[in-house]
């Protein structure tokens, strides 16, 4: 069973103690979310297969502090494991917790927002844990808990959204996260993840409300910039500046409703200082081209409940290393409820796909199941 850890409960708890204290006077609304995930794939390599799996179970709660103000805190408990060649290696712990603040001005036209993650998660991995955060770090596998661990990090950011017209609002944003270091690998010097830049602009068209008819759709552009990994104080990793086009839409309404979105991420080359950056590449989305596309549909039922249908398409090239070059996929059907407080989700999915040629160990398929089960509470006025 995963346990809490204490300052993230102790954050929970406060939110909550002041939400209870805030309701009676009718300022102060918020809300809990968690969910229960499995995902479970098997590779089929020439030389035999490999099962690789996680249960996650994520936790955060939310809550308007003031009219302005906004507070979230997360953390989230992960149990992986690989399988095969008779051997078995498994990583189970809490990753790092995290909070953030947003704080809107100027008529909601302003966000300020500054979050901090506290030293915390598993750290101090052995090889057989490092080769399983290889593999739980491929974007194609499309697992949610892809690092347990993490030194202190902070990030600021600002944005800014003017409307166009009665229906289109443009937004620009700029934000920066500093990393410190931790032990990522067992019977090593300190790793210092590498800080990072990000700039944003996007256009918003429709009504945001998914509770009013019509259509909303969304396209964005984000350029990312990173800094020097360093272990033992010595660069021996460098990312290359990525860049992220998005867009996606979706109707709203009591009917039908759709939904879909597309990513695509063009990441230019890495820089490996030292040998020992070599590991660290590999837990970063390698150089090329990756393209991430979802999309569904769900009717009304009775008594609040809605059926849908799921997809999910990845699509990486440009990589030499394990996984960095196929594509994966995810359809399945989800059970949605919706009460006046309460809310609750269930999802079911196959996972196929197919790894391309490696030096190493050739072609691969993929083929898997996923489900989760998701819940929200809001409280408050």
């Amino acid at each position: 069973m995963i346990a809490t850890r204490p300052p993230i409960a102790f954050a929970l708890a406060l939110i909550a103690l002041l939400a209870t204290e805030s309701t009676a006077e009718g300022q102060i609304v918020g809300g809990t979310s968690t969910f229960i995930g499995y995902r479970n794939w098997t590779i089929a390599f020439p030389t035999g297969d490999v099962e690789v799996s996680q249960l996650l179970v994520p936790v955060s709660a939310q809550a308007q502090l003031t009219t302005n103000l906004d507070l979230t805190v997360w953390d989230a408990g992960a149990s992986s494991r690989l399988r095969g060649g008779g051997a078995t290696s498994s990583l189970a712990a809490l990753s790092a917790a995290a909070a953030q603040a947003s704080l809107r001005l100027a008529d909601d036209r302003l966000l300020l927002q500054a979050g901090v993650s506290i030293p915390s998660g598993k750290r101090g991995l052995d090889a057989e844990e490092i080769d399983l955060l290889r593999l739980i770090s491929l974007p194609l596998l499309h697992f949610g808990l892809t690092h347990y661990g993490r030194g202190p990090e902070l990030n600021v950011g600002a944005s800014v959204a003017v409307p166009w017209s009665e229906s289109t609002t443009i937004s620009l944003g700029t934000g920066y996260t500093a990393r410190g270091e931790y032990a990522l690998f067992e019977n090593t010097e300190d790793y210092r993840p590498a800080s990072e830049w990000a700039m944003n602009g996007g256009v918003d068209w429709g009504n945001s409300d998914p509770e009013l008819e019509g259509l909303f759709v969304r396209a964005n552009a984000t350029l990312r910039l990173f800094g020097k990994d360093q272990i033992g104080g010595h660069d021996v990793f460098e990312e290359g500046r990525q860049l992220e086009l998005g867009l996606a839409g979706r109707t709203g309404g009591a009917g039908v409703m759709w939904n879909g979105a597309i990513r695509a991420v063009f990441k230019a080359d890495n820089t490996i200082h030292e040998a020992s950056g070599t590991v660290v590449s590999q837990l970063n989305l390698a150089p090329g081209r990756a393209l991430f596309a979802s999309g569904g549909g769900s009717l009304p039922l009775p008594r609040s409940f809605r059926a849908g249908l799921d997809l999910e398409w990845a699509i990486v090239s440009g990589g030499d290393d394990l996984g960095r070059d196929g594509f994966s996929l995810a359809v399945g059907p989800s059970l949605e409820w919706s009460g006046d407080r309460l809310g609750a989700r269930v999802r079911g999915a196959y996972l196929g796909g197919h790894l391309n040629d490696n030096a190493a160990t050739g072609d691969a398929s993929l083929h898997g199941l996923s489900t989760d089960v998701s819940l929200q509470w809001t409280w408050g006025s």
